[in-house]
């Protein structure tokens, strides 16, 4: 089985760059939130980006 790690500013964004990246559509893969955005201190730089685990399920025959 095929799975991808991503991280990005959002979890929305992360998607969109591994449907991106592996040329399908949202319903042909499951998604593991890893860990969700957050922001520095007073919403500046040096937060934490989104992750994400996305792997493509099973064709069914």
């Amino acid at each position: 089985m095929r799975s991808l790690e991503i991280e990005a500013k959002t979890v929305t964004e992360a998607i969109e760059q591994a449907l991106e990246k592996l040329k399908v559509s949202r319903e042909e893969i499951d998604i593991q939130v890893l860990s969700e955005a957050k922001m520095g201190l007073f919403g500046r730089e040096g937060g934490k980006r989104a992750k994400i685990r996305v792997t493509l399920k099973k064709k069914e025959t």
